[in-house]
Parts: C-alpha cells; structure tokens; sequence
C-alpha cells in the first residue's frame, strides 16, 4: 500500500466480512499511513456506492464475492491475492502523527445521505488507554468481535485489545441473533470481556453465564437490567466522539439506568437552549468536549460547523452538540431522556416516547418494547407500541396498566406484537 502512494489522511475502502481478513486489512492502511473506511458486506449496493463515491476512495480492499459498483473507477485489491504478501515483511517507518485519520465511518444523515465521520488517531488512542485501564485488560482476557463493520463499536472491539496482547474471538454471522448459541460459545471459549448491543444484551442477561467477568452494553438506551456474576457496564457515545463518552456499571435493584460519568479527558456539558448549564435534575441537551472528538464531516464543512461549535467553558476548544436529551443525576451520574427529536407532539402536548416505553417495559407480560409516533388516515399523530411478550398479553388490560401512571394522551393507539424486535446490522433496534 505504501509503495502504491499510500499517504497521510487518504481513505482506503475496506470491505469485508467480519474474519481475520478485517484485522488485516485494518492494519495494513493504518501501517502504511492511511486511514481505514469499514463497509459492511451486508449493506445495500447503494449505500456502498455512495460512500466509496462520496469518499474518494481511490483504493478498495476486498474479501470474498462482491459486487463492486460499476461506476467505480478506484484499484480493486483482493486480500486473498498471494501477490500482496511477498517481499519485505518488517515493521515500516511510522509517517503518522495523532492528528491524522484513522479511520472515517458513515452513519445516518437527516438528508437520507450518509455523512462520514473523521476519527484521527489521537481519539482512538485516548478510547483505547482508556479503556484498558478501566477494564484492567491483560494478555489474559478473551474477548469478542461481533459488532457489524460499519458499526463504530467495531472498533472499541479491536484496538484495545490488540494493544493489551488479548485474545479477539470474531463471532459467526449464523450466531449474531441467537442468544443461546452465543452463551454457549462464550463458555466455550472462556469469553472474559465482550460487548453487546443493548437489545441483544437485555436478552442475553436472561441466561447463566460463568465464563464472563464484563459485559459492555451500548448503542441503544438501556432498559433493564439482571443480577450477574459478571459486571454489567453501560456505555454511551456518539460516532462524533469515538464511540465511548460515558461509562458506569449497572445495577437491577436501581430506579435509573444511567450512562455512566464522563471517560478520561471528555467533558460533558447538560444545556439549554441557549447554551447555559442546567442545574441537576433539570433535562438539556448532552454536549460533550475534549480528545475524543472527531474532526468533522467528510466534505460537510457547513454540517461540520453546525454541530461542532466552539467550546463556551474551554476557550480555543470545540463541543459536539449530540441532539440528545439528559439530566445530571444527584450521584455524578448521567439518566440518558431520548433525542431532542424523539420529542413528539399528540394532541399538543409533547412527550417523549421514551417514557411509554419505560412505563410498558414494567408490565410483567412485556419483555421489550418500542414506542413510535405515526399519522392516521387524518393526518394526526397518534402512537403505536411494538412490544415482545414474555407471556400471554392481555391488550385491554395492558392498556388499563398503563392509564394507572399515564395520561390519556399517552397511551398508545395501536399495539403490535412482535415475536422479536427487528434490529439493523448493527444491532440497533
């Protein structure tokens, strides 16, 4: 890759399957000085296209039978290709500084476009040292890479553990779902440490596990929570912050599940609407501050201005605005409320749907819940509830429940039942 002009901040496409070839593609760019764009085999061809497109990729790392865009006029190379491996094989001479890229990865956009995230190298040591230290990982430690490759938890899953010497074990696509496969192979395999999307994670606490001392939780708001042998850590984060901003461990017998206090030089700010800290308890929007910030949009300068902005409390520094809505607790620790857009209006008032999911999720016979905001045939909003049983649901009486701590206008118009929640490739509901 270097011979081929590889440089300082140039995206390199990597896509591939969650396998060892992952791990070599990752660290051949980062080696040879670039920085690393993670496509998710499971993706869309559109999707693809759009962020080798938007990207400017000019080279493609691959693995496996892929359709590669036929609009794409980049250098295609195959992992597999013995070619790649002869020669020299010593260490290169690192060219990279911390403000450089290590990676870019795409999340969601407002527009229906995906916008890329650019993590430099001093973000991802700082989540890395961080998190050994936290966890006290050693050589010893086995732990897991399930996270879909797009996912930034993909790359807390890697790196810290890479640089503590443990063992990664990458979990099969034919598992990723199925909770009880997934126990067995974590005793199996004496897993010690692994991470977990929050919806799968709620379900995996339901079994016996004896091979595990940490279980990372994140990526959606934690609902509850069962006693363990093993800690149970819940973490928080945006893209634009290199996946962790908050940490703490969880406990069943607590009336809120937080997202923990900030992580090593991170700041988190709770404001209002003009930019002024609230009291504890009172909500606002999470702000966050310090080395774990990204550097922007990929070729968004205007989106990149708008959402980080200069630091009010760190002069010469910036702050992300998350969109995300949460309070100080009494005890140092943060209750995460929803997104500020998950605010909606029913009958003029505005709630959060995040509530109605927090009252459903108490009933016995619920086991998980989604709460979402949609029009009828009139136009107006109304709100339908998604919910897996544990048991036999009774919807008239489920209703009555709820009427015991909700208003009317809280209560949801139409309930689904659900075998199980569908979740995206990363895991998210």
């Amino acid at each position: 890759l270097r011979e081929k002009g590889v440089r300082q901040d140039q995206i390199i496409g990597l896509w591939v399957e969650n396998s060892p070839w992952m791990m070599v593609g990752m660290l051949a760019i980062l080696k040879a000085g670039g920085a690393y764009l993670p496509m998710d085999p499971n993706y869309p061809p559109e999707r693809i296209r759009c962020m080798l497109e938007d990207s400017g990729a000019g080279l493609l790392l691959v693995h496996g039978q892929l359709e590669i865009p036929e609009d794409y006029t980049g250098e295609v190379l195959d992992l597999a290709d013995d070619q790649w491996y002869q020669g020299e094989a010593a260490n290169l001479e690192k060219v990279n500084q911390p403000q450089d890229l290590a990676y870019v990865i795409y999340t969601s956009g407002s527009t229906g476009k995906p916008k890329g995230v650019m993590v430099e190298h001093r973000s991802l040591v700082n989540l890395c040292t961080w998190h050994n230290r936290y966890y006290k990982v050693t050589e010893q430690d086995r732990s897991t890479k399930f996270a879909g490759f797009g996912f930034d938890a993909s790359v807390w899953e890697v790196f810290p553990y890479l640089i503590a010497g443990a063992s990664i074990c990458i979990i099969e696509e034919a598992m990723r779902t199925d909770v009880d496969a997934l126990n067995q192979y974590f005793e199996e395999q004496g897993i010690t440490i692994s991470f977990l999307p929050t919806p799968l994670a709620e379900q995996f606490m339901d079994l016996e596990n004896q091979s595990l001392r940490a279980l990372l939780v994140g990526g959606d708001q934690l609902h509850r929570v069962k006693e363990r042998n093993y800690r149970i850590v819940n973490n928080y984060g945006p893209t634009e912050n290199t996946v962790v901003t908050t940490s703490c461990p969880v406990q069943p017998q607590a009336s809120v599940l937080p997202i923990g206090r900030p992580i090593a030089n991170n700041r988190v700010y709770i404001l209002d609407a003009n930019q002024q800290l609230q009291p504890v308890g009172v909500p606002g929007e999470l702000c966050i501050g310090g080395e774990s910030l990204a550097r922007g949009y990929w070729n968004r300068p205007e989106l990149t201005a708008e959402k980080f902005v200069p630091d009010p409390f760190a002069p010469g520094e910036r702050m992300y605005k998350t969109g995300d809505w949460a309070r100080w607790l009494p005890d140092g620790n943060i209750e995460y409320l929803g997104r500020i857009d998950d605010q909606v209006k029913i009958r003029g008032y505005r709630i959060e749907l995040g509530e109605m999911e927090a009252q459903l999720l108490k009933h016995p016979a619920v086991k998980e819940a989604v709460v979402t905001a949609r029009k009828d045939n009139r136009n107006q909003a109304d709100l339908c509830a998604y919910v897996v049983p544990d048991d036999t649901l009774d919807i008239p009486k489920l209703r009555q429940y709820l009427a015991k701590s909700l208003p009317d206008y809280m209560i949801p118009a139409s309930f689904v039942e659900l075998e199980k929640l569908p979740l995206t490739p990363n895991g998210k509901v």
